[in-house]
């Protein structure tokens, strides 16, 4: 996947997908799962595939809450709200954006306080 800078091929997005559907709930494997989750995203995006990737940023938000990986579901959370404002679905977007910029906020990785001396 990281050979590939903005698409990925059918066969290598087909490959990175069956190995998410393997491993997602494979503890011993998330960082490697979530990893690849995220350099699929915005790939997956911009070749077009944002309804058939929403369910897999779904899976990722769950799996990153049952075990506790806040930095991961924030990028997650991230991640399915551009898809949400990208399909039009203002309502989720808004979701999670703000989740995610909340965790973020907690996570001390960013200050959103902008002009605020």
């Amino acid at each position: 996947v990281q050979e590939h800078r903005y698409t990925v091929p059918e066969d290598v997005r087909g490959q990175a997908w069956h190995i998410i559907r393997l491993t997602l709930n494979v503890d011993e494997l998330w960082e490697q799962t979530s990893q690849l989750l995220i350099e699929l995203a915005p790939r997956m995006e911009m070749a077009g595939f944002r309804q058939d990737w929403i369910p897999y940023l779904g899976e990722g938000i769950a799996r990153s809450e049952e075990l506790g990986d806040e930095f991961t579901l924030a990028e997650f959370h991230y991640f399915l709200g551009q898809l949400y404002r990208l399909t039009s679905q203002n309502e989720q977007a808004r979701k999670n954006l703000t989740t995610s910029a909340n965790l973020f906020v907690q996570l001390g990785s960013v200050d959103i306080s902008i002009g605020a001396r």
